[in-house]
């Protein structure tokens, strides 16, 4: 009683979709976003009281349409059904950025399922960046002055050539996950970032880089080339987080100036580098360019040995790779060891393969090391982009190390099983220092 239909309504939608008009600036919007039922709802309103107030274009430029959130069974989300999930209670229980990293992990321009189990795969993955930036953080942290001073001297000419492969694929990886934020993809962005922080840079560079950076004597080359390596890779790395992760890329942020102070590492990094476009000022000769293709030999003999290790490691032969040594023979020698390979020398070649020490053999034998020592065997048919060429096949032989245990590097180097190693034994400190 007292109510009559209204027969003057325009559209539902005529109110918001005039909102540009009300608030400043947004008459040209970079993007607006909302689901896949406002096509013919807010996005049309907005372009249609646009162009009839006189506006010769909509009042964005881009469009970015998401579908609907679906329970574990596929079904929407309602008050009625009782299958909703509450946002603020995944914020509460495990914070904003987990919640950020699971709409990394979905194609949010399609229905999507929400379930507990989906967070916590996505939690796992937060966790696995999380901790490779504890692990920078505390390698630099570890002594201030020489990180710093490694990252001013240390030129790209310097740097060992697991440290340049590094420093590469972090530059390549964050002007792909630049572009992928352009292109509104965050899910390509996360994974992008994931396989940065949890592969290129803690499970290949990280696990090899581990001996170098607490075993050689401080002040070294050898550290001060991976010490600005991960300089790089931390920068590379916090800009790429950023924009989909800003709650950990401000956390690493406030990490990075109350240990370095208000010039922090490298010297010319300013919070302002939060903002900008991934992929953005990383010297050019760490471009990827072709030190894939030189790595490629050596990344060859990685595989093989991880491979081989992991059999032996199964069969309870050895405890860890460590506790191995591989015996390189065969014709791809001259290509393994020759330009424009990267990794030439057996010292870094043991590095990347994470084994105790590397022996080239003759180059011309493909047969597995005879005697009792051997592990395990294989061969990898050609070094060479060209399958066929047996000109360039290597023989991998993984076998007892004929050093012992150093107690304090656990590599199979020293002469007997107390003594340390050569390299240990130069390190440590006399009773005089």
């Amino acid at each position: 009683r007292g109510l009559r239909r209204q027969w003057d309504t325009l559209d539902v939608w005529f109110d918001s979709g005039a909102a540009w008009r009300a608030v400043p600036g947004a008459a040209n919007a970079d993007f607006v976003i909302e689901g896949s039922d406002q096509h013919r709802g807010w996005f049309q309103t907005s372009l249609l009281t646009a162009l009839a107030s006189g506006g010769t274009a909509a009042p964005y430029r881009h469009v970015v349409t998401h579908g609907m959130v679906l329970d574990s069974k596929g079904r929407k989300m309602s008050k009625s059904l009782g299958n909703v999930v509450d946002p603020e209670h995944l914020i509460a229980e495990h914070g904003a950025d987990a919640l950020r990293a699971w709409v990394g992990e979905v194609d949010v321009r399609r229905d999507v399922t929400a379930s507990e189990a989906l967070f916590a795969v996505a939690r796992a993955k937060l966790k696995k960046t999380r901790n490779t930036f504890r692990f920078l953080l505390g390698v630099l942290g570890s002594d201030v002055a020489e990180s710093r001073r490694a990252g001013e001297t240390v030129q790209a000419s310097d740097l060992r050539p697991l440290d340049r492969l590094l420093l590469a694929r972090v530059h390549e990886a964050t002007r792909a996950i630049g572009k992928a934020y352009a292109d509104a993809d965050a899910k390509q962005a996360a994974v992008l970032l994931h396989s940065l922080a949890a592969g290129d840079i803690s499970a290949v560079w990280g696990a090899a880089v581990r001996d170098r950076l607490y075993c050689d004597a401080g002040g070294s080359a050898g550290r001060a080339s991976a010490l600005a390596a991960a300089q790089g890779a931390l920068i590379g790395l916090l800009r790429a987080t950023a924009p989909l992760l800003p709650a950990l890329a401000d956390e690493v942020w406030s990490h990075i100036l109350a240990t370095f102070g208000t010039e922090p590492l490298p010297a010319n990094a300013t919070p302002d580098f939060l903002t900008e476009s991934p992929g953005g000022p990383i010297p050019d000769a760490w471009s990827l360019s072709d030190l894939e293709a030189a790595a490629g030999p050596a990344l060859a003999v990685r595989d093989a040995a991880n491979g081989l290790a992991d059999t032996a490691r199964k069969a309870s032969f050895i405890g860890s790779s460590s506790d191995a040594m591989l015996v390189l023979s065969g014709p791809g020698l001259s290509v393994l060891t020759s330009p424009p390979s990267l990794f030439v020398f057996e010292d870094d070649v043991a590095e990347l393969c994470t084994v105790s020490e590397v022996a080239y053999g003759d180059a011309d034998a493909l047969e597995p090391v005879a005697g009792d020592s051997l592990l395990g065997h294989t061969i990898i048919p050609s070094l060479l982009p060209a399958a066929s060429s047996s000109a360039a096949a290597l023989s991998v032989s993984l076998c007892r190390p004929s050093g012992h245990r150093c107690p304090r590097c656990w590599r199979h180097l020293a002469p007997t099983p107390e003594a340390l190693c050569r390299r240990c034994e130069e390190v440590r400190p006399t009773p005089d220092s």
